[in-house]
């Protein structure tokens, strides 16, 4: 459910974005930048992360999908930094 009034009731992320453009841009730059730039992690290390986290927020789609990655990678689904 969204916190903002404007959207309807099953607005997803995308939705937000396409209402408030403005603000939309820099938040997608800076998902680049924290997801894509400088680390000492992978790209699919961080990816991970991000899905772990929001995970622990609850946000089941997320672990769904790092769920997905996993079983891709043929790992098990008992923690996102599974290593063997």
């Amino acid at each position: 459910m969204p916190f903002l009034p404007s959207l309807r009731p099953s607005a997803s992320l995308l939705d937000v974005f396409k209402a408030y453009p403005e603000t939309s841009q820099a938040l997608i730059e800076f998902h680049e930048v924290l997801l894509r730039g400088s680390s000492p992690f992978t790209e699919a290390e961080r990816e991970l992360i991000a899905a772990y986290v929001s995970g622990m927020n609850q946000a089941l789609s997320s672990a769904s999908e790092a769920s997905l990655l996993l079983t891709l990678e043929g790992k098990t689904r008992q923690d996102p930094f599974v290593t063997s």
